[in-house]
This record gives structure tokens, sequence and C-alpha cells, in this order.
């Protein structure tokens, strides 16, 4: 399977370096950019990757490109690859999602483990998106009755207490909790619980008030 790494450095030497010594393994397909700016640019036509920042560039400084990927919500792992590092923009970059900060010259073996790492967060991400429009697509399903008894369940209420609220019998309840169940595919309440929360739905305090 091709793995995508993307360069982003304003040294056309350094550029070539990353990609004559990347081109070893077959399963890399590199593709460099001179600037953030122009990573970020063409950040929408590419197939997700592991991005090989550098920081001190013309334009965009690789540390507000670093945020900007990682406040998206298919965030791409990225190494910050530096020649100017130190203790403070390491800590920084890591709070800000890097997978690693190697400080420039760097073992091969260490940057080969860190572009490792990166895709194996990558696959990770992909996973966990994947299962969350699944959990979207399956809350969708719901009708307004059922999302109230759902939003009664995430705040662990009983039936006898659901059915109290909503003014309808302790009956009713059993049944929409049943089709809630089916609908979101969950085997138990704890189940039922992640999916709410792996979609994301906002929690019954944020929506009543």
């Amino acid at each position: 399977m091709t793995r995508f790494v993307y360069i982003v450095d304003d040294e056309a030497e350094v550029r070539e370096s990353l990609r004559a010594l990347l081109q070893t393994r077959r399963d890399l397909h590199l593709v460099p950019f001179r600037s953030g700016d122009a990573f970020m640019e063409a950040m929408e036509e590419h197939e997700p990757g592991c991005v090989l920042l550098d920081l001190l560039m013309p334009g965009m400084h690789g540390m507000d490109l670093l945020e900007q990927v990682s406040q998206r919500e298919d965030a791409w792992p990225t190494v910050v690859l530096t020649g100017h590092g130190d203790v403070a923009s390491a800590v920084r970059a890591i709070k800000l999602g890097a997978i690693d900060y190697l400080e420039k010259p760097y073992r091969a073996e260490l940057l080969f483990a860190a572009v490792d790492a990166a895709h194996d967060r990558l696959s990770a991400l992909e996973a966990e998106s994947q299962f969350r429009r699944a959990a979207r697509e399956r809350l969708a399903r719901l009708t307004t009755r059922e999302l109230e008894v759902l939003d009664a369940i995430l705040e662990g209420l009983s039936n006898k207490r659901i059915a109290e609220r909503l003014g309808v019998s302790l009956r009713t309840v059993e049944v929409h909790r049943a089709s809630i169940m089916t609908k979101l595919e969950s085997g138990s309440v704890a189940a039922l619980v992640r999916t709410a929360l792996v979609a994301e739905r906002p929690s019954p305090s944020v929506v009543n008030h």
C-alpha cells in the first residue's frame, strides 16, 4: 500500500536530501513543498499522509502550520524537523500533536521510525473517523422522541424516571429504548453510550441550557 509523505521545507537541498533518503522505501510516495503556505493551499488535493515539517521558513512559520493541521478533524500526523531546536519549541510542537521532534542532522533510523509512527497514527485516525461517521449515520435514524429518551439515558435516568419526565407510560419508554438499541446497533447501554460519545452527541446539560 502506498503511503504519502509531504516534505515541507524552504531549502531545496534539504528537500532533495529527504527525498533521496526516503525513496529507498518503495511504499512511500514523496511530495515536496517549499513553504507552509504552498502546502496548505494544496492540502485538499492530496491523500492524507505524514508531514515532515521544517519550522523556520519564509511566510507561514512551521509551528503555525502545525497548529492549523492539528485543528482539522482529519489531522495529518506531523514530524517536526528543525536545525534550530530548543526545549520550548519541542514542548509546544508535541502539545500541538507532533508525532516527533527531530533536530538536524538526524539519524536515518530515527526518521524512518518517526514516519512509520506517523502512518500508524494516521491509520488509527482513519479508523476512528470511519467509526464516527457510522455512529452519526446511526444516530440520524432516531426520531425526535427517541433522541429525548437517549438524552435521558445518557443522564443515567431509569426507565421510570424517563417516563415521568416525558409524561408517557413505562411501556412506551421500554419500546423506545429497544428501538434505540436496535437503530444504534448497540447490544448494551455501555455500547449505546459509546456510540453517542463517538458521534459527539451534545451532552444533555449542554442541550438543556
